[in-house]
């Protein structure tokens, strides 16, 4: 079912959908949007733990357009193309309209976390399997957040400029343009800052959030120039705060739980070693095959 829908098969009627769709007609009457609309209405509770639930799906899914878009434009494939065209209208029914701060940084942690996650997945499985050494692993994992997350600003402003322009040509080269100073810049941020591999809690949580802080006002800068926009330097700072709380909440929780786990392996090691038997030094050393030949 999943299949015929993404590619324009069998599609059936979500009441859930149609709800929305009466809250958007009546919002509409009133000269609101739909979030305007329902906070009007003065509802609480379960209204923002799914508005919060929307901006996280829309920081995955704009993650995953991207990199469709790329690829799209990389193979000239037409399953990219009707899936980024899929995934641009569940983003776009997904996002909030209006946001605000709030839904801009809840949209960072979706993002940041589609990255993370499949470049930690990446080091601990390499590590896992014993194929690498613990700091090479961690540079595959960064390699990997990298290439993603530098496809990822490459698809966007592909499909920005040719939206501007119709032109192919420059709308290539724009990307191109794009994923190569985004990689080179992802490259160094990710692997002082989220996969770092030394340094306790307050340095991991620091160089995160400074890092995150870089790298996403230096991807504001790129996108921007690469589809001839005027710097909007406001956006910029935005940016930057909102990888700095991002890159700061999950490389310090990520650092903490990593630093407990290597604590409580070095503890367990420990008091193994101090219940083990003491062993008598004579039966500590072998004898050489000499001194066991001799009568």
């Amino acid at each position: 079912m999943a299949a015929r829908i993404l590619f324009g098969g069998e599609k059936r009627i979500d009441p859930a959908q149609v709800a929305d769709a009466r809250i958007r007609v009546e919002a509409s009457a009133l000269g609101m949007d739909k979030d305007q609309y329902i906070e009007s209405l003065g509802v609480k509770g379960d209204y923002h733990i799914d508005r919060l639930f929307r901006n996280l799906q829309t920081g995955a899914i704009g993650t995953a357009e991207g990199m469709s878009a790329y690829a799209a434009y990389l193979t000239d494939s037409d399953a990219f193309k009707q899936i980024t065209r899929e995934l641009v209208r569940f983003r776009e029914d997904t996002q909030v309209t209006n946001p605000r701060f709030a839904d801009t940084l809840a949209s960072g942690v979706g993002s940041t976390l589609t990255f993370f996650v499949p470049g930690m997945a990446v080091a601990r499985g390499a590590t896992a399997i014993g194929a690498v050494a613990p700091r090479l692993a961690s540079w595959l994992g960064a390699g990997a957040a990298t290439v993603m997350e530098a496809m990822t600003e490459a698809g966007g402003v592909h499909q920005q400029v040719l939206q501007q322009t119709g032109d192919e040509t420059q709308a290539a080269a724009a990307a191109n343009r794009a994923f190569w100073q985004n990689a080179g810049i992802l490259a160094v941020t990710n692997k002082l800052g989220l996969f770092a591999d030394q340094g306790g809690t307050l340095r991991r949580t620091f160089m995160s959030a400074f890092m995150e802080s870089v790298q996403e006002s230096s991807q504001e800068v790129i996108a921007q120039r690469q589809t001839g926009d005027r710097i909007d330097w406001k956006q910029v700072a935005e940016a930057g705060a909102v990888g700095a709380i991002v890159g700061g909440g999950i490389g310090g929780g990520t650092a903490a739980v990593r630093n407990r786990l290597e604590r409580s392996e070095i503890d367990r090691l420990l008091g193994a070693a101090e219940e083990a038997p003491n062993v008598p030094q004579e039966a500590q050393t072998a004898p050489t095959p000499s001194q066991a030949a001799a009568p």
